[in-house]
């Protein structure tokens, strides 16, 4: 045994050397969900958007019948953009919903542009765009002084979309530009004119973003009004206006066991992080709440009132009368917390003032069908606070 010892080369007995380790899989994380009709058989198909990590992305349609297919995309999401998703919409002349992606470039140069997803022949496959007047590409830009859009519109059967591209050299000069046509035909976009444009600031509306469509941005399934079963919520953009800081027209639709009634209303920006369903009153079914604008805490809420969604009754924000959904201003930042305590609904507004660590509050409580200032006070603010410096906050509360 010694001699085999000595024979044998040194090291032989030493523990082999470590394998390299492979590579681990890229995290797959699920960002969102909408459910649209995108197969064309006007049922409700899944859209999940997944992100793989390295800004590369997966789109994938569930049909109703079980069918899956899915397409990668490359986004460079800057850090304030809560996902790439864009919307649905009816573009072209073939049945069913297109699916829209942005795409940021990585170099951050080069404009923002959107992708377009189709359901054919049993697949998701991109779309090429129509003609427009920097090349067949689906760009937008909501510039203040610049605008890339499309227009869509249906005339005798067909399918038509205007690609426009306008400047405008002062706020009081009119827009001028260039508007490329095309018509949808033999399944895809052919172009038909180019003209050259000068436009009123009214007549340049059709032209932002993408007109003359519902543009689908997500939906909820939750109870809205009192059944205690889900209902069906839709948000989506149908238009803007360039007269009020370039606001876009937004709605809200709920589908019920017995109606489907509609409201619109105007905001700044709409995405999934600024809408939310909660129960805020003492009365049966979830509010509807959109953050129209997030630097000054202003908010539309919507209840479920005898068939019909309404404005909803806001409590105490800021001791203004009548009370209104809306902060006290953009350098005091207001949070409202809805709560239930001994079978009753209460409202407390906090707002922050400078230096944001003295804070004032102000609770309400539900009372014959409307909010009753009960107490007021102020103090300075805690960490145990911090749950209560949420936007609009309830224990219920959903987001799509």
């Amino acid at each position: 045994m010694a001699a085999l010892a000595t024979a044998l080369p040194l090291g032989f007995f030493t523990a082999p050397a470590k394998a390299t380790p492979l590579p681990s899989a890229p995290t797959v994380t699920l960002v969102r969900t909408v459910l649209a009709k995108v197969d064309g058989d006007n049922k409700s198909d899944t859209v999940k958007l997944f992100s793989l990590g390295a800004n590369v992305y997966k789109l994938q349609v569930t049909t109703n019948t079980g069918k899956i297919s899915s397409a990668q995309f490359t986004s460079a999401l800057p850090a304030d953009e809560p996902t790439p998703f864009y919307g649905a919409a009816s573009l072209d002349g073939v049945k069913g919903k297109e699916l829209l992606v942005k795409i940021w470039p990585a170099s951050g140069f080069a404009p923002v542009t959107l992708r377009t997803y189709t359901w054919r022949e049993g697949k998701l496959v991109a779309e090429a765009a129509p003609t427009a007047p920097n090349g067949k590409v689906w760009t937008f830009d909501d510039g203040t002084m610049r605008v890339y859009g499309h227009r869509f519109y249906t005339s005798h059967g067909r399918r038509y979309v205007e690609a426009a591209s306008l400047v405008q050299k002062t706020t009081s000069s009119p827009w001028t530009g260039k508007i490329v046509g095309s018509v949808w035909r033999n399944g895809k976009w052919v172009k038909t004119s180019t003209r050259s444009v000068k436009l009123s600031a009214k007549a340049s509306i059709r032209y932002r973003g993408l007109s003359g469509v519902e543009l689908l941005l997500g939906n909820l399934r939750t109870d809205i009004d009192g059944d205690h079963a889900a209902d069906r919520v839709d948000f989506f953009l149908h238009s803007y206006r360039l007269s009020t800081e370039f606001l876009g027209q937004y709605g809200v639709r709920v589908a019920t066991a017995k109606k489907t009634p509609t409201r619109s209303f105007w905001t700044s920006r709409l995405t999934g992080d600024n809408i939310a369903a909660g129960s805020f009153d003492g009365v049966a079914g979830k509010e509807l709440a959109f953050t129209a604008y997030a630097d000054t805490a202003e908010w539309t809420v919507f209840t479920w009132r005898s068939g019909k969604l309404v404005n909803a009754a806001a409590p105490s924000i800021c001791g203004v009368t009548p009370n209104v959904w809306q902060g006290c201003s953009d350098e005091a930042p207001t949070y409202v917390n809805f709560s239930v305590s001994a079978g009753k609904s209460y409202a407390l507004a906090v707002t922050l003032n400078p230096p944001m660590t003295f804070g004032s509050f102000r609770q309400s409580v539900w009372q014959n069908g409307t909010w009753v200032l009960v107490s007021t006070w102020s103090r300075d603010v805690t960490p145990a606070d911090a749950p209560l410096l949420h936007d609009l906050t309830a224990p219920d509360l959903v987001h799509p």
